[in-house]
This record gives structure tokens, C-alpha cells and sequence, in this order.
């Protein structure tokens, strides 16, 4: 049987709380896990993607956007580090995070198999698209049909959809007590206000157990 799990958020990593019919859903810890563990199964391509939209709390459409030249080395005071731009925001804006050793093990294994693709010199992006490989990238809707084919393929139940990897990253940023405003601006929010669902509900929840806790004190 199925379980509807839209309100099992409160205070715990990843309960139900996607943008599907304006609910916003994450993955559970394990879910994630598995999911991540899946699409690593699945071959080099979907591993690189889906750690790529969850560690950056990619938009889909973000994603499909990266091109081979993002990914580039500068000098940030302490050395080169490689870092990787993202661009496609609100008001034209472009950001330069840099990339973890884990993800830039990714993308080289990645780069070896994707040099092997047809006209793959030729197609600066990222991830090509299937069926015109010269030219274009894949689309967000690909990334969203390969997003439902893991999380079916890793047994992950009830509605969700790839943005929940979004929502996954920003409840656990709110979880390991990050301020408003860094979250706000991991994910590239124009205002902290889009960012406070995922501290608002934390929030609630903790004060809701220090009242209850005072309450049951006062009737001792």
C-alpha cells in the first residue's frame, strides 16, 4: 500500500514535504541515498547528473544548460581550483562555485566515456542530446524522464519529481543549522523569502517540542 507522505517533514531529514500540485517534496536520507547509489549503477552519465543537480541544487534546466567549457580552472587566492559555471539564472546573473574532488571524479569519468559519442568534438555541451548529438543538449524534460527512471528503478515510491533533489539539498542545509541567507544563496534565490520554507517548518517543529516539553513540566 501506498502511503501518502506529503506530511512527514517535520523535523527529520527529508520527509514528503516537488513542486507537484504545489507541495514541496524531499527525499528521506535513505531514499537519497539509494537514488544516488542507483543512478551510479545505471553508468556514468545519470551518476555525474544527478550529483551534479543535487550537490548545486540544480533546476533541471540549469543542468541541461552546462556546456564542456564551464568546468574551468581559476585562481581564487589559494591556488587554482577547478569550478564550474552556472548560468541561466534570475536577471541574467552567473555564479562560479567550486567542485569537489568527488564530482570532478565524476565528470573525468564521464569525459572518457562521452569521447566516444558521435560528433562528440563537435557538441560543446555537457550532456548531448540522444537524437541530435551535433548540436543540441539534452533537454530538461530528458532530465526529468531520466530522474523518474531511477527513482522508479530504486524503488522510491509516491510522486516526486527531479526539482525534489533541490528541495532535498535546501532541507539539509537547514537541518545542519546554515543561516537563511546562505541557503538563499546556494540556491540562487533572489530573495531569502523563497528559501524560509525549509527553516519556517524546522523552526515551528522545535518550538511545538519546547512548548510540549513545558507544558508536560507544569502538569508534573
Amino acid at each position: 500500500m501506498k502511503v501518502d507522505r506529503r506530511h512527514e517533514n517535520r523535523g527529520r531529514p527529508g520527509g514528503g514535504v516537488t513542486a507537484l500540485a504545489g507541495v514541496t517534496r524531499t527525499l528521506t536520507k535513505e531514499e537519497l541515498k539509494q537514488f544516488l547509489l542507483t543512478s551510479k549503477k545505471i553508468g556514468k552519465k545519470f551518476d555525474l547528473m544527478f550529483s551534479l543537480i543535487f550537490y548545486y541544487a540544480l533546476r533541471a534546466g540549469e543542468c541541461a544548460a552546462l556546456k564542456l567549457a564551464d568546468f574551468r580552472m581559476v585562481d581564487q587566492g589559494e591556488g587554482a581550483r577547478q569550478v564550474v559555471v552556472i548560468k541561466g539564472l534570475k536577471g541574467g546573473r552567473v555564479i562560479e562555485p567550486p567542485v569537489p574532488a568527488e564530482i570532478t571524479e565524476k565528470l573525468i569519468g564521464w569525459l572518457k566515456q562521452r569521447k566516444h559519442l558521435p560528433h562528440a568534438d563537435k557538441n560543446p555541451w555537457l550532456f548531448p542530446s540522444r537524437t541530435k548529438q551535433l548540436t543540441a543538449p539534452t533537454t530538461a524534460e530528458g532530465i526529468k524522464a531520466a530522474f523518474r527512471k531511477v527513482a522508479k528503478t530504486a524503488g522510491i515510491e509516491g510522486r516526486h519529481s527531479v526539482h525534489d533533489l533541490r528541495h532535498t539539498r535546501a532541507q539539509f542545509m537547514a537541518l545542519d543549522g546554515l543561516p537563511l541567507v546562505k541557503i538563499a544563496s546556494w540556491l540562487r534565490h533572489t530573495s531569502v523569502d523563497s528559501s524560509a520554507r525549509y527553516v519556517h517548518p524546522l523552526e515551528m517543529a522545535a518550538l511545538a517540542d519546547t512548548m510540549e516539553r513545558s507544558w508536560e513540566e507544569l502538569l508534573k
